[in-house]
């Protein structure tokens, strides 16, 4: 992506379509100048986008710790860089394809609204997920899931504890050694017993669990990461419950 959303041309080639310069870009794509990402809209529309969201001052620390010993010597990211979280992106991404007829304008799980006519119809639904609710209710969501996208559920997709699946899962995610192994050692996904106290008074107090795992030289810099994504996260759950929202708040269900 661009990292911009802001209008700034896309594409390959230049404005005047001549061939680029130099790699990595060998092809002669002309620009597109309200896509945020480097991916032709033809592309763009063979794809059924669907949104998944995790709360930044949740997601920012476990992105930090991937960061710092003793984790780094496996992840090779380093430095730290706020940058990289890719709220801002995913908001662009999540708004063009919204704006444009990528995706909606009826939204999953909110079936009295969709009655209400919109215009046309892109025939995806606008779905996002939010991981908390995934967490508390991993078969509801995910059988909701599967019929905004078209699938059948089977409860089978809520366990994978077995040979193939677990070679699969490690040979998907080598690339990124480090970073997903709650995910690779994992057998199955089930409702998560209790939300813990610390959970709950970081809702209300965003820089405590920052504060909690890491020294106070390191929450300025992960904080950063908090203001634009703390707006995009909140815009899009808005989107997904269609009430208001504030940080304080659960999210609805999807």
């Amino acid at each position: 992506m661009n990292g911009k959303g802001d209008g700034s041309p896309n594409g390959h080639a230049s404005s005047d379509h001549s061939s680029p310069k130099s790699p990595p870009f060998p092809y002669d794509t002309p620009a597109e100048p309200s896509n945020p990402t480097v991916v032709p809209r033809e592309i763009l529309e063979r794809f059924h986008f669907t949104f998944l969201i995790r709360h930044p001052k949740f997601a920012i620390p476990s992105y930090y710790r991937c960061c710092i010993p003793p984790l780094v010597e496996r992840t090779g990211f380093n430095p730290f860089m706020p940058s990289e979280a890719g709220y801002d992106e995913l908001r662009a991404l999540f708004d063009y394809c919204k704006e444009t007829g990528l995706v909606g304008p009826k939204v999953c799980g909110r079936e009295e609204a969709n009655n209400i006519p919109y215009g046309k119809d892109s025939g995806i639904e606008i779905c996002v997920i939010d991981a908390d609710d995934l967490l508390d209710d991993p078969e509801g969501v995910l059988r909701k899931y599967c019929t905004s996208i078209g699938l059948t559920f089977e409860p089978e997709m809520l366990n994978w504890d077995n040979e193939e699946d677990h070679v699969y899962a490690k040979e998907a995610f080598e690339k990124w050694n480090g970073f997903h192994d709650d995910a690779i050692y994992s057998k199955d996904l089930k409702p998560r017993a209790h939300v813990s106290h610390l959970f709950r008074f970081c809702t209300v107090f965003p820089s405590v669990e920052l504060t909690y795992h890491y020294r106070r030289s390191s929450r300025k810099r992960t904080r950063r990461c908090l203001p634009s994504g703390l707006k995009s996260t909140e815009r899009r759950r808005r989107r997904r419950s269609g009430r208001r929202s504030t940080t304080t708040s659960r999210p609805m269900s999807i």
